[in-house]
């Protein structure tokens, strides 16, 4: 039984081993079955996308011959003059023998294409137009929009239809379609009919409109500058205590009336706003100082004038001048600006000098003079910015100005010689009494001669510029007794002890000899200032014009000149003052007496010509040490 189960077992094993090997080579035939037809049906594939790949490079390739031949066309003739290409209205021919003209003939092995304009495209494309001298078509609206410029927001029109021409007529129906739908085409047939029925496009309108609020804008930016330049080269104030108050807006108003699209601009307030302007202020001093420094740079040499003061802030401020001569030797003095400084010494401002002048561009090389005052910070001879300035570069040779030197001498006088400090005081305090005073200077005006000059303030620091300030006292003489009294008598407070107290230094004759001595001095040294100060004035003319003044008040010197002063100061005084009188003699304390006779004089005539002499060496003295010193 075992024997026979064995065997049982081994012939169903090899049996189905048998069927396995069977199976296996049943699916390797039908796989290399399937295999072999696929290969076959891609080789066709492959043979039909070859054939397809030559059809398709054939026909680019004619179409590319098409499209230069039309290109050359092109070139020889942009411009059809023909009534294809001239019309208003695209040009549609339905004459079979016209369409025939625009065939196009394609070669392949087995056969010949033929390919031309079909009349069904004008109906299904109103905006294709035939060029019968091309053998092309075109987009009527997009060749005129780019023939008339008319595309703004689209830049990209497709030159096939618009210039070149189109010929490809194997793709036509889809590139028409592709073309119909772009936003080229679409813009160029709304601006062309538009323009055929005389109506403007939306951008037209908003570029017209920009352009003329631009022109407005301009004109009132304009007028707006001019009047600026009005208000600075015045020296007038831009703004006032409100924005609308201020005399820049009230001018641009006052223009307005010729221009009414001033209101509108000041209405918008941008460009009138306080940070415009002022930037607006800048660039035009900029603007003129640039002029300034070309022409000095052109002159090539120039000579430099700084001086300290303090503005209304209690700020220290330093001006800067320069003085050259163009070709024509004529002479300017020009302003680079005014420069805050935090410090007063020398080499302080020494730096700040030389700062301004390489900002402007000015090398201290050229530069031939100096001109200061005779502070120790300016002038020292040692330490001063003269000197510092003079020590780098020798050529910069240093001059104390003149101007400074008469006022100096003048202030001098008056502080050493009485008689003229004396008066000197007594005009500054009647003008301070009568001019602070509305009431007082009403009765002053109510008394006064309309032939005489009215009070004038004494300048507190330009010693050189009284002489009408005596002139108004003297003239009217008479006339301040009158309105002294009447204070005098007429009211019972602080003014009217002032007004007793002036009025009885008015009486004495000693008052009206030191106004007529300050008088004297003043108008010869004041004369010499404003010559010296004219821009035109050269160092010869100033030593000369010094040295003539000097001249005149060594003249004065003299027993017969004093004698005729004195006669005629006499001759007016007559019925304003009291008689010429000795000072009243006073004796000298014994701490301070030495035992000798003080010098008295014999007549009151002495007296007055030992003050007369006296104050004229001092402003001779003064002249001659100021104008001759050395830094």
């Amino acid at each position: 039984m075992d024997i026979k189960s064995d065997q049982s077992d081994k012939t169903s094993t090899l049996y189905e081993e048998k069927c396995q090997v069977i199976e296996d080579k049943d699916s390797a035939e039908e796989n290399s079955n399937k295999e072999s037809a696929q290969k076959i049906m891609e080789g066709e594939i492959v043979q039909e996308e070859k054939q397809n790949l030559v059809d398709t490079e054939n026909t680019e390739f004619i179409d590319s011959l098409a499209d230069e031949s039309c290109s050359e066309k092109t070139a020889l003739a942009d411009d059809c003059a023909d009534i294809c290409c001239t019309g208003n209205t695209p040009f549609q021919p339905r004459d079979k023998a016209i369409l025939q003209q625009t065939k196009v003939t394609i070669k392949r092995k087995n056969k010949t294409i033929t390919r031309a304009v079909q009349g069904n495209w004008f109906d299904d494309f109103p905006w294709l137009t035939l060029c019968t001298t091309r053998k092309n078509v075109f987009c009527f609206f997009c060749r005129k929009a780019v023939k008339r410029k008319v595309l703004m927001l689209s830049k990209n029109a497709e030159l096939a239809f618009s210039k070149n021409g189109f010929s490809n007529w194997k793709k036509a129906m889809n590139r028409f379609r592709e073309h119909e739908n772009s936003s080229a085409h679409k813009e160029a047939e709304l601006n062309i009919r538009r323009l055929q029925s005389g109506a403007m496009a939306v951008s037209e309108q908003i570029e017209k409109k920009e352009k003329e609020d631009q022109k407005k804008r301009r004109l009132a930016l304009s007028c707006q500058l001019s009047s600026l330049k009005f208000l600075l080269r015045q020296g007038l104030a831009v703004r006032g205590h409100s924005e609308s108050e201020g005399h820049l807006t009230q001018l641009l108003k006052l223009r307005a009336e010729d221009n009414p699209t001033i209101l509108s601009w000041i209405e918008k307030g941008i460009y009138v706003s306080p940070e415009i302007v002022n930037e607006q202020i800048s660039l035009i001093g900029l603007e003129i100082l640039r002029s300034v420094l070309d022409d000095v740079r052109q002159a090539k040499w120039f000579s430099i004038m700084a001086d300290e003061t303090m503005d209304v802030a209690y700020k220290e401020q330093l001006v800067v001048c320069v003085r050259w001569v163009d070709d024509s030797f004529n002479i300017h003095e020009d302003m680079l600006g005014l420069f805050e400084i935090h410090s007063q010494t020398s080499d302080f401002i020494a730096l700040a000098v030389k700062d301004v002048l390489i900002r402007s561009g000015l090398p201290l090389e050229l530069c031939r003079g100096q001109a200061y005052d005779g502070a120790p910070n300016m002038s020292g001879h040692l330490t001063g910015v003269a000197k510092q300035i003079q020590n780098q570069y020798p050529s910069s040779i240093s001059v104390h100005c003149f101007a400074h030197c008469i006022n100096l001498s003048v202030q001098d006088v008056t502080k050493k010689c009485s008689a003229i400090r004396d008066s000197m005081d007594l005009v500054t305090e009647i003008e301070k009494l009568i001019c602070l005073s509305p009431k007082r200077k009403h009765l002053s005006l109510r008394e006064t001669n309309l032939s005489s000059p009215n009070l004038r303030p004494i300048c507190p620091t330009r010693w050189t510029v009284r002489t009408y300030a005596i002139e108004s006292v003297i003239q009217n003489y008479k006339v301040l007794q009158d309105v002294l009294d009447d204070i005098h008598t007429n009211t019972n407070d602080e003014y009217s002890r002032r007004a007793g107290g002036q009025l009885a230094m008015m009486e004495k004759f000693s008052t009206y000899f030191g106004l007529k001595l300050s008088h004297l001095i003043f108008a010869a040294s004041e004369q010499l200032s404003i010559s010296i100060q004219g821009k035109n004035t050269s160092a010869q003319d100033a030593i000369r014009a010094s040295k003539a003044t000097v001249s005149y008040f060594e003249r004065q010197r003299n027993d017969s000149v004093f004698s005729d002063f004195y006669d005629a100061v006499c001759a007016e005084a007559k019925d304003l003052t009291d008689e010429p009188s000795l000072p009243r003699y006073r004796r000298a304390p014994k701490r301070l007496d030495d035992g000798s006779n003080p010098h008295r004089y014999d007549n009151p005539k002495d007296y007055f010509k030992q003050q007369f002499f006296e104050a004229l060496e001092q402003a001779v003295g003064t002249l001659k040490t100021d104008l001759n010193k050395k830094t």
